[in-house]
């Protein structure tokens, strides 16, 4: 399948064409005590669902391994009742298909079927083959070895009639001789039901494609498998068997599955963030914390340390420059809030153990609630692991371990704590999303790649910058700057 006919994109976005190996139907029901055909029928429901996923990601082509060539050993009768959903999918579904603009292929064997199942392929062709949304491929009858033997026959007869010579085959020779030429290659082959090979499943087109093998049987598999399949696609650094990862074309853009006009709002306002002078100088020479900076203040200072990590990494972020003083702007407004709120001699110490007290009681208790209750996800395209179950106790945890943490050190109102502490938990959880966002814009593993000297233990602590400016901000809302602690801490 080389590339044609559609637009490029820019690489380590959502793939452009992913393949799914639908697994582990049969296994699903007799994990329940079901018939294996209830399994199939479930397994009809999970493609619609992945179809209309696939649709609202972004994906271009999706492929999907509905019937292989070797399926025909199975029992006959298990075979009929394939065939029987292939036909209700096909006449229950296509009119939907084609009103949500997806256009509709079929690669794989013909010769040797049903007649009204080689009409019906056929019929969901041609009706849709003007649409110009998703593109849904469906290898039917279908097995690569046999495509590979089919296109080189196809090729072997147009060397004998003497339309070919044997000098011009070549791998684009042959590629244009296979069931869909026209189409690109996979970016992304997905496997369900944990099961790791191709079960000859495009092996010619799959030479490069990155393999993501899922534990999910296939009817349980939805929009945030799919979705988590992907965020680790997108941590792949796909070489094509150079040794460097392809660049990107285009640094600027925001590889989220954001609509345009989203995009458009945003960037704007990223390229425009440039300075930091948050922190006021009078601040910084009051607190134990301050560096040893000139009376200038922080302005300057981190204006400086963000002109140098723009020269530091210009060599390798050229055009994302921008990107890089906004992420020390950043940086330096989150530094700037503990300082502020740790200059009270009386209270700061109790402030910032306080925050720190929230904010890894909220991950800590998140993680353990989240892998023993599960349930939905959170931002599963963001972060897979997290779900609502893990932030909801994370929030709960964090107000009591608040008030207890604040009972220990004074008599402080223990319904003002609790309240602030639910506030600064949703806030440490959004700074964690946040850089993790950040993160996947890029493909970066840890931040250390894209802001120097931040990775590692320090993505560990975003969660607590963030908690930190928003108590700040109320602090200095409630108290001044020169009472911002006890503006956090006293109600």
């Amino acid at each position: 399948m080389p590339e044609a006919e559609l637009p490029a994109k820019p690489a380590f976005e959502v793939p452009r064409h992913v393949a799914i190996i639908m697994d582990g139907n049969g296994r699903w029901a007799a994990a329940r005590g079901l018939p294996r055909v209830e399994g199939h029928r479930r397994g009809v429901d999970a493609l619609r669902r992945t179809i209309r996923a696939a649709g609202e990601i972004g994906i271009e082509i999706i492929t999907i391994f509905s019937f292989s060539a070797e399926n025909w050993a199975r029992p006959a009768t298990e075979v009929l009742e394939l065939m029987g959903l292939l036909r209700r999918f096909i006449r229950n579904d296509l009119a939907e298909l084609h009103k949500s603009n997806v256009r509709v292929r079929i690669i794989g064997e013909r010769e040797g079927l049903d007649p009204d199942i080689a009409r019906l392929l056929t019929e969901a062709e041609e009706l849709t083959r003007a649409n110009t949304g998703l593109t849904l491929v469906v290898a039917f009858n279908y097995g690569a070895r046999q495509e590979i033997a089919r296109a080189v026959r196809r090729m072997a007869e147009q060397v004998a009639s003497g339309a070919l010579k044997p000098a011009d085959v070549d791998m684009d020779t042959i590629a244009r001789f296979l069931d869909a030429p026209d189409l690109p290659d996979p970016d992304l082959i997905i496997r369900t039901s944990g099961e790791q090979r191709l079960s000859n499943f495009l092996l010619w087109q799959s030479a490069y494609s990155e393999l993501v093998f899922v534990p999910t049987y296939w009817p349980d598999f939805d929009r945030a498998a799919l979705e988590a399949a992907i965020v680790e696609y997108q941590q792949r650094e796909r070489r094509f068997g150079g040794l460097v990862a392809k660049p990107d074309p285009d640094p600027w853009s925001i590889r989220t599955t954001l609509p345009a006009p989203t995009k458009k709002l945003i960037l704007p306002r990223l390229r425009a963030i440039s300075r930091c002078g948050f922190c006021p100088p009078r601040c910084w020479r009051r607190s134990p914390l301050a560096p040893p900076i000139s009376a200038a203040g922080p302005s300057r200072f981190f204006g400086a340390v963000a002109a140098g990590a723009v020269l530091w990494e210009w060599q390798k972020l050229v055009s994302g420059a921008v990107w890089i003083v906004a992420g020390f702007g950043y940086a330096g407004a989150l530094l700037a809030a503990p300082v502020i709120l740790r200059h009270d001699a009386a209270l700061g110490f109790l402030a910032i153990i306080l925050l720190f007290a929230i904010v890894w009681t909220t991950d800590v208790l998140g993680y353990f609630a989240g892998r023993a209750i599960g349930g939905p996800k959170l931002m599963p395209a963001v972060s897979p692991k997290k779900t609502w179950s893990g932030a909801i106790a994370g929030a709960i945890g964090a107000m009591m371990v608040a008030v207890l943490v604040a009972r220990l050190f004074g008599a402080f109102n223990s319904a003002g704590i609790a309240g602030i502490a639910l506030l600064l938990s949703i806030c440490s959880q959004a700074g964690d999303l946040l850089e993790s966002w950040i993160k996947r814009q890029f493909g970066a593993k840890d931040a250390s790649q894209l802001i120097p000297g931040h990775g590692g233990v320090m993505d560990r602590l975003d969660g607590f910058w963030a908690a930190a400016l928003i108590a700040c901000l109320i602090g200095v809302s409630r108290g001044g700057l020169d009472g911002a602690t006890r503006g956090l801490l006293v109600w």
